[in-house]
């Protein structure tokens, strides 16, 4: 899933866009199965308000999808 939102400035202009993302996940530990887990993990990425989406995709995409892989990844460990 994919939101942008705006924040405003008192001259109701967008100050920055914020680009957010956010996947179910749901984990299945087959040796220990009180560890399952069913959680929505999601992060965002800021950007100006006088750029364009598709001139920070790449970087926004590449951002967001590193923390919500380790996110994740830390998540799936935790019992360790």
């Amino acid at each position: 899933m994919c939101i942008r939102d705006r924040s405003a400035t008192a001259q109701q202009t967008a100050a920055q866009n914020r680009l957010s993302v956010g996947v179910a996940v749901r984990f299945y530990n087959r040796t220990k199965e009180d560890a399952d887990f069913e959680r929505r993990f999601s992060f965002f990425y800021d950007y100006p308000a006088n750029a364009q989406l598709s001139s920070v995709k790449s970087e926004a995409h590449e951002i967001i999808f590193e923390r919500i892989t380790q996110d994740i990844f830390n998540e799936s460990l935790a019992d360790w």
